[in-house]
């Protein structure tokens, strides 16, 4: 009877663990100590890290025309790689993390300002070194 019993009670408490939702969300708030949470690293089609110059202030809007961003543009001089970001990497005390950037592939090498149209969203990121900047080199 006991055997039974055990039986019964393990069955039950199985059904229980195999049928019974999980949680499957995850906390995506951020903060200045959290990673980049969208992009990796994106080596250039040239070969090894994108070696980026500074182009001068970029705006990026929505595919529609409304105003997304904008902020300290640079692109790779290897290829049409961009990113416009809140902080300028070049600027002494660097700030401890780029913060909000948008990252495209224009048309072809940047003047002095530069305005275009994306699909791609604001993104953010906590670190220089960690996510999409881990493939970046930033020169003058």
């Amino acid at each position: 009877m006991k055997k039974i019993l055990s039986m019964i009670i393990l069955t039950i408490l199985f059904s229980i663990s195999l049928f019974s939702p999980a949680s499957a969300s995850t906390n995506h708030s951020h903060n200045n100590e959290e990673e980049d949470i969208s992009i990796q690293y994106i080596p250039c089609p040239g070969g090894g890290k994108h070696l980026m110059t500074p182009r001068g202030k970029g705006y990026v809007n929505f595919s529609d025309g409304t105003p997304l961003f904008s902020g300290h543009l640079y692109q790779c001089k290897n290829c049409e790689t961009a990113v416009v970001m809140d902080y300028n990497p070049l600027y002494t005390p660097k700030n401890p993390y780029p913060g909000n950037y948008v990252t495209d592939t224009l048309p072809h090498q940047a003047d002095k300002t530069y305005t275009w149209k994306t699909k791609n969203k604001l993104s953010y990121a906590g670190s220089w070194s960690t996510g999409i900047f881990a493939s970046i080199t930033f020169t003058k």
